[in-house]
């Protein structure tokens, strides 16, 4: 039976990984993000080029004049 005053041993530490596996780590990381950022871009571009911002606001103009309207002939 152990007491709670007895000391544990504590397992030996082990070596860190080499250098090898953590390089590779970053550069699959490097790779993800520079393929998502330039998907981004991409969808980016294509959005503004089709006249994105432009159908965007025109959307909510037409929404507002909508509700404007309903709310007149509410009342």
């Amino acid at each position: 039976m152990t007491t709670v005053t007895d000391l544990t041993t504590l397992p030996e530490p082990q070596e860190p990984a080499s250098g090898k596996g953590r390089s590779r780590k970053l550069l699959v990381a490097a790779i993800v993000a520079t393929v998502v950022v330039l998907g981004i871009e991409v969808w980016f571009i294509f959005w503004w080029r089709r006249g994105g911002p432009r159908r965007a606001i025109t959307e909510l103009a037409e929404d507002g004049a909508v509700k404007l309207v309903d709310a007149a002939l509410d009342e």
